[in-house]
């Protein structure tokens, strides 16, 4: 394994070094860490480049469409550059068998000619500098003069279908607050209930605790007034009969 940095034409020497040698492995790029780390990869079969691969914060791309970054990230100093090899018996990493597993990541090896690798690069900058603004999706409308009649009647669909969700969301939000206020309703309904059970069960329970035979705020026994009663009935009868005695 041997280690470099990135400068100017970094990765024009490797792939040519990489030719020389009849190199099989690959090239590891790496510059920064964590979440902006940027790092990308070339893999080499007998001098012959074979895959490419390119990963960024936001992007990650495959084959042909690496390179461009590839070659950027080379040109930067602040790139690691690693190359290791597949020729010691001890690897066991088998390019075909990479080729096999990422189909996509394939390149031509003509497409590694630093000529059309610069090429490529320029373009791709040039592309990227030409690109119109994002414009956003709300604010695109499509002239009425150039949409045919099917395409405005699936316009004038999609838009019913729209509105009908959207009435049927707040349909379905309003009866969400209709029924949190039901469910309020009977919670307080319930409450009440309970309370008035517990109000029935404390009389309830006074009435069975409180000592027997008083009469509330009286304090006197239901069986003495009862008794009093009595007495005075028998005195009444006695009386009369004594009344009753004198005048015959």
């Amino acid at each position: 394994m041997r280690r470099g940095v990135g400068g100017p034409r970094a990765l024009e020497e490797l792939i040519i070094g990489a030719k020389e040698d009849s190199f099989s492995g690959f090239f590891r790029l790496q510059m920064g860490k964590g979440r902006n780390r940027i790092e990308g990869a070339l893999v080499f079969k007998d001098g012959e480049g074979m895959l490419a691969n390119y990963r960024g914060p936001e992007d990650e791309l495959e084959g042909s469409s690496s390179l461009p970054y590839l070659l950027e990230l080379a040109n930067d100093p602040a790139t690691s550059i690693e190359a290791r090899s597949f020729a010691f018996k001890s690897s066991t990493v088998d390019v075909d068998q990479l080729v096999r597993l990422f189909p996509e990541a394939l390149v031509r090896d003509h497409e590694l000619d630093p000529k059309v690798l610069y090429s490529s690069a320029i373009e791709n900058v040039r592309a990227t500098a030409e690109a119109p603004p994002a414009v956003d999706d709300e604010g695109l409308e499509i002239p009425l003069e150039d949409m045919d009649e099917e395409a405005l009647a699936k316009g004038e669909e999609l838009e019913k279908r729209i509105t009908e969700l959207e009435a049927l969301r707040a349909s379905l939000a309003a009866d969400d607050e209709q029924l949190k206020d039901l469910q309020r309703e009977n919670e307080e309904l319930r409450n009440e209930l309970k309370s008035i059970k517990d109000s029935s069960l404390s009389v309830v329970q006074y009435m069975q605790t409180r000592p027997k035979g008083k009469a509330a705020g009286t304090g006197l026994k239901i069986v003495d007034l009862m008794g009093t009663r009595e007495r005075k009935f028998e005195e009444w009868k006695e009386l009369k009969v004594a009344e009753n005695l004198q005048a015959e």
